[in-house]
Order: structure tokens, then C-alpha cells, then sequence
């Protein structure tokens, strides 16, 4: 950690881990999720196989949220990122957390985007999950049922940037009239190219988006087939190191003041009927953040085990730790912030109100 209380990377050499993979009943497969310990009913995932080419995910089974043997409730939690990434369940803070609380925590699947997350709340397969406020909010103006939960401070310049080929003819932002941009719908990406048309002065229909998954827009990215791409996360390194993209703007350009933080969801339902375990669920995500906050080797070598990253996804990983907590004054009055900014730019179909939204933590007996 330098002066300014960040952390500083250097690359360091995260060989195989054993100890965080021994301490669960079912040790990953081919590279696949930490599962809770055996007293949780788990789900041991596939690999989720991150490269320049393709991203695959999977989720747990879709079912209610109780266990059949005691009917305790059961939190299913997907989360957008790699396996590995649910701090949660690296030192079974959920499991523990939510087991005081009268329930079972179950980690139920990773997702390379929000989308395919927001449909496994909708659909019935997930009660929680972790993706990011621009998409959690267009996903609540559109068929979603969720409350706020919990967020992660971290800057919306760090997470999203619009990427060209290496000797693309494009050099600002309006070049990019006219061209095709690849979008993952509810990404951070999608955030940084509205708030980038806004900025600029340029129609909303001056660029021609091409909503795509990460896996297909880097292989369309890489095949030529797109001018563009607004990349985000893990898949913005990828790209500059794998595939000699030149970064175009970044969030830092183009989002500054804007609050598109990591958020913690919970289906309205869920929250109603189990508000105790609720709570734990964020409590477990907060104690599994100041964990890996505190000693993060442990976290970072199983980043690099199960999906051989590049010492640049590395770099952007340390950057990137988070901790989850309830929303206060402040934070609330910048969700109300971003829910403004977006109905400025036309994102979202309705107004909202940050304080109608947020799940009240506050609200709930300690545990």
C-alpha cells in the first residue's frame, strides 16, 4: 500500500493454491467456483473460461429459496465476474453469517455480464446478485423486481473504456459517427458510450450499437466485423494485451462525478419474506471484502489459478478490491445522482427514487 493508502501491484508470482480450495467439501472442477463448506447445499460450477475468444457461464438450478429438509431460506447468489470473484464464500462469510441469521447460502453461478444476471432474479433461478447501478437500474425500469442492497465505492473510470483496433482511423470520440460499436447491454460499457454521445453533443443514433456478450464482441473485435468496442472489467485489459487494442476514452474521460458503482441486489420477494437473512447476506460480503482488503494474496492466487490471467488482469483485479456495504446518507444521495443523470441521457423509461429502491439495513434486528 503506497502513501495514499492504494495498493501496489508488482506482479508478484501467484503460483497454485491449495488452502482456500481444501476448505470446501467440493474443490473446484477444471478450474471451476469456491463453493461453500459442506453444510450449505452448494453448486460446483464448470469452468468459466475467460480468453479473447469466448466467456461461457452457468447458474444453479432454478427452484425456491428454501431448503427441503428444514425449510430455512435458502440465499441462491450469482455474481457477474469469474470464479473466485464472490469474496463471500473465499472465507465462508456468507455461509457463517447467514447460518446465524436461521438460514443457507448458496453459491449458485457466475456471469461474464449483468444481463444474463438480471434474468436469473427475474426468472426465478437467483435471489441475489452482484453487477453494476447502470444496469440494475435499467433492469428495474424494464421487468425487474429488486431492491439495492449493498455497494461498492470504486471509481466508474476504472470499469469501463471504448477500445479500437490498434490502427483504426478513429482518434476521438466523434469519429465514432457512424461507426459500429459493440455494447453489452446493462454493462458499465453501455453507460460510458450514452454518457460519451451526451458529452459530446452527438444523437444517441449518431453510432450504430451492436449489443453483443463479451465473449462475441471480442471475437467480432478480433475479426474486424465492429469499429469498436465498450469493453469493461477484466475484458479491458484483455483486450489491450491480447488483442492490441488501443484504448479511445476511458470512464476516467468521460464519467467523472458519475457514481456507477458495484452494487448488491436482492429480489423485492426474497427481502419481504426473509429480511433477517437478507441482511446477512450483505454482512457476509462486507466481512469477505475487509478480508481480502486485509490479506489478498490468497484471493489474488486463486484469481490466477482458475482463469490464468495476464499480470495486466492481475494488476486490474488488485485495483479492484471491494467491499460491499449499506447504503448511507451519502451513497443514497449519489444513487439519486446516477438515477438523475441517467434519465437526463434517456436510459431509463421512468423516474425513480434512490430512498424507494434501497433495501433499509438499518431496519433489521441485529443477528
Amino acid at each position: 500500500m503506497d502513501a495514499t493508502g492504494k495498493f501496489v501491484y508488482e506482479h508478484r508470482d501467484y503460483g497454485p493454491v491449495t488452502t482456500a480450495f481444501d476448505r470446501c467439501s467440493n474443490p473446484p472442477v477444471n478450474g471451476g467456483t469456491v463453493s461453500a463448506r459442506h453444510r450449505f447445499r452448494t453448486t460446483v460450477l464448470p469452468a468459466l473460461l475467460v480468453s479473447v475468444l469466448a466467456v461461457s457461464a452457468c447458474a444453479g438450478e432454478t427452484g425456491d429459496s428454501t431448503s427441503g429438509d428444514s425449510e430455512k431460506p435458502i440465499a441462491r447468489i450469482v455474481t457477474v465476474g469469474t470464479p473466485g470473484t464472490n469474496v463471500g464464500f473465499l472465507f465462508d462469510d456468507i455461509p457463517m453469517a447467514v447460518e446465524a441469521a436461521g438460514g443457507g447460502a448458496e453459491d449458485a453461478g457466475y456471469f461474464p455480464s449483468t444481463q444474463p444476471a438480471l434474468e436469473a432474479l427475474s426468472g426465478g433461478a437467483a435471489d441475489f446478485a452482484t453487477i453494476v447501478t447502470s444496469g440494475a437500474l435499467t433492469g428495474l425500469t424494464g421487468t425487474g423486481d429488486y431492491l439495492f442492497l449493498g455497494v461498492a465505492k470504486a471509481s466508474a473510470g476504472q470499469s469501463s473504456s471504448i477500445v479500437v483496433p490498434a490502427g483504426s482511423d478513429i482518434k476521438t470520440v466523434e469519429d465514432l459517427a457512424g461507426k459500429s460499436v459493440a455494447v453489452t447491454k446493462g454493462a458499465a460499457g453501455e453507460y460510458i458510450v450514452d454518457q460519451a454521445m451526451l458529452n459530446h453533443g452527438m444523437p444517441a443514433d449518431s453510432i450504430k450499437k451492436v449489443y453483443l456478450g463479451p465473449g462475441d464482441a471480442a471475437g467480432a473485435f478480433i475479426q474486424g466485423s465492429i469499429d469498436a468496442w465498450a469493453a469493461f472489467d477484466i475484458f479491458i485489459p484483455a483486450a489491450v494485451t491480447k488483442m492490441g487494442a488501443r484504448v479511445l476514452i476511458t470512464g476516467d474521460d468521460e464519467l467523472t462525478g458519475k457514481f456507477d458503482y458495484p452494487v448488491l441486489v436482492v429480489t423485492r420477494f426474497f427481502a419481504e419474506a426473509h429480511p433477517e437473512v437478507t441482511a446477512a447476506v450483505l454482512k457476509g460480503y462486507t466481512k469477505g471484502g475487509q478480508h481480502v482488503i486485509e490479506d489478498p494474496d490468497e484471493y489474488l492466487s486463486i484469481q490466477k489459478t482458475a482463469n490464468d490471467f495476464s499480470p495486466e488482469q492481475m494488476d486490474y483485479i488488485f485495483d479492484r478490491l471491494l467491499v460491499y456495504e449499506a447504503y448511507d446518507a451519502q451513497t443514497l444521495a449519489e444513487l439519486q445522482e446516477s438515477i438523475d443523470s441517467w434519465n437526463e441521457i434517456g436510459t431509463l423509461s421512468e423516474k425513480l427514487a434512490a430512498k424507494d429502491i434501497v433495501f433499509d439495513v438499518a431496519s433489521v434486528p441485529a443477528s
